[in-house]
């Protein structure tokens, strides 16, 4: 202002007017920062006031949660407790219990698996889950250690039991755990009985063997060193009592002697073969829950049911290894039916285990003579005898060796004692009249009715040429036979249900079935190769054949056979014991 007067006076109004304009300006921003400044401050409180809102409502709803956590867990220990009640209280009247809304039967599986924690049978069960992964191979090692303790080095399905007589002189000498564990730890060297008196591992080889599917390496010191350990408590025979509790005083002391031994045993590298993980030695709970599974659980359960029926458990041994043998004989058909392009209508019977026969050795032929399936008719017969005939050429074409259990058809059939049939197969798989005797429901579940598998057995199933319809596909098979296959067999069940859906679909192919033309019986469940049954491979043969009904001679006259003291007088004519018959 001062400098414009002094230059120009003229300027006096016009400098006065740009200065107060300027200083308008800034009081003006001033002003507007400051209550910009005010609102951010008044933000920031109704933040801090939502925050602090939100953190209550969080720990309301934490408090809820436990409480009805708390809940829950006083509900399932009352179920618990209450489940004898409980089951007493299911309706009787199936109608008034399927009222009840349930879900579907797969949704159910699916829960279970991914929702449902694994139920044990027993409270001293060991459950995978519940263990480190790489604590199986330890575990796997303490098992073959207990059954060399307990004499059970050859396969047998069922411990010894200790003499009652042991069992009272032991009760005289120890009252409490803690004695047995001084005497076990004691090293004075004094012993309660002489170790020439202890019989556990008197007859036991040292060196590397075989004890079931494992490799073991023990040295002599090891059984030494179990016997001195053995005749420091004053047990003869290591053999835990299986009737009493498994926390009782005798079972204690076979308890410290199995793991201490095994500890001192597994350290020097007698389980070495087994990759036994020596890091889970110093883990004695991990140690007792093995312990109690194997001897307490699995044991005893073989203990409870020989009691209860003699032999039961050899049976059932016997019946698994009968079992494995049937399932790898029907991978073996199957692979070879796969990579020979049958019809799928025989790759749906050979998928499915039930469908096989099973066998049992006779020792004095050294062969495994052929059982015979209540529920497998003549046409299925056949069909099975001729693939292992085609199975046999095959290997012969390719310079394969013979099978190492020879299997034989015997004169008089044998019964097999296996009675599960497969499921929904083609109708002519099984005889017509075990069929007939079925109720209408059985039927339906157990053969698929609109399909058959095999030319007629009195037709041209016996020759030896091949015949142009077994390459059929299975509609124009079924065109073709399905007529003459199932006149012996009752489909009045399947009359029945179509009475019963004619509101609801077209029922012309029935119509036309009743007027005796040739119907499309196919359908798409038909056409699949593999049903998840067995492994599908594509295994190439050196000789691409078909399946040819060929003719079995050697069952025109098998019983009209002169009577001979041999495997020919078991077995049918033509007896081969490293040949498929």
């Amino acid at each position: 202002y001062y400098l414009s007067v002094c230059l120009n006076p003229k300027m006096i109004y016009f400098a006065y007017y740009v200065s107060a304009v300027c200083f308008t300006v800034c009081f003006t921003i001033c002003i507007g920062s400051q209550i910009n400044i005010t609102s951010q401050n008044q933000e920031i409180e109704d933040l801090k006031i939502t925050i602090a809102e939100r953190d209550g409502l969080i720990s309301t709803l934490m408090s809820k949660v436990e409480a009805l956590e708390v809940k829950t867990a006083s509900k399932k220990t009352r179920g618990t407790n209450a489940s004898s009640e409980s089951q007493k209280s299911i309706p009787t009247d199936r109608r008034q219990a399927g009222n009840k809304k349930k879900p579907k039967k797969s949704n159910r599986s699916k829960q279970r698996k991914f929702h449902e924690d694994p139920k044990k049978r027993h409270p001293l069960q060991m459950l995978t889950c519940e263990v480190p992964a790489d604590f199986n191979f330890t575990k796997e090692a303490l098992y073959v250690h207990i059954r060399i303790l307990w004499g059970m080095i050859e396969k047998q399905p069922l411990p010894p039991s200790p003499d009652k007589s042991l069992l009272k002189e032991f009760k005289q000498r120890f009252s409490n755990n803690d004695q047995i564990q001084d005497a076990a730890n004691s090293n004075t060297g004094a012993t309660l009985i002489s170790e020439k008196e202890v019989q556990t591992l008197r007859d036991a080889r040292a060196g590397r063997q075989k004890i079931g599917k494992h490799i073991v390496n023990l040295n002599e010191f090891y059984f030494l060193y179990i016997r001195s350990l053995l005749s420091k408590v004053g047990i003869r025979i290591w053999a835990p009592d299986l009737e009493e509790a498994p926390h009782s005083l005798y079972n204690e002391a076979c308890r410290i002697i199995a793991l201490m031994t095994f500890r001192q045993v597994a350290c020097s590298g007698a389980y070495q073969y087994m990759r036994a993980n020596l890091k889970y030695l110093n883990n004695i709970n991990l140690l007792n829950c093995a312990y109690d599974h194997f001897v307490h659980y699995r044991m005893t359960e073989k203990f409870k049911k020989e009691n209860k029926e003699a032999g039961k458990n050899l049976m059932d041994s016997a019946k698994g290894v009968t079992q494995r043998r049937r399932q790898r004989l029907c991978r073996k058909r199957y692979r070879f039916a796969v990579a020979n392009n049958y019809p799928n209508r025989y790759l749906k019977v050979l998928s499915d285990v039930n469908a096989h026969s099973d066998d049992e050795f006779i020792p004095q032929y050294k062969a495994y003579a052929i059982k015979t399936l209540s529920y497998r008719s003549d046409s299925a017969n056949i069909f099975f005898r001729n693939l292992d005939r085609k199975m046999h050429e095959s290997d012969e074409l390719a310079g394969a060796l013979p099978p190492l259990r020879p299997r034989c058809r015997p004169r008089v059939p044998i019964n097999s004692k296996f009675k599960k049939t497969p499921k929904r197969v083609p109708v002519d798989f099984y005889p017509p009249k075990w069929f007939n005797n079925l109720d209408h429901a059985q039927r339906f579940s157990i053969a698929n009715t609109r399909q058959v598998a095999f030319i007629p057995t009195n037709d041209i199933s016996m020759s030896k040429h091949l015949n142009p319809d077994e390459n059929l596909r299975d509609k124009a098979f079924n065109e073709k036979f399905w007529h003459v296959v199932t006149e012996p067999y009752d489909l009045s069940h399947e009359i029945v249900e179509s009475s019963e859906d004619d509101d609801d679909e077209d029922d012309s192919e029935r119509n036309e079935l009743s007027d005796g033309d040739i119907i499309d019986l196919d359908s798409s469940e038909e056409d699949e190769s593999d049903d998840g049954n067995v492994e599908n491979t594509e295994e190439n043969q050196d000789s691409q054949v078909r399946w040819t009904p060929d003719v079995d001679e050697e069952m025109v006259d098998a019983f009209n056979q002169p009577q001979r003291n041999g495997p020919e007088d078991f077995f049918e004519e033509g007896f081969n014991p490293r040949v498929w018959q």
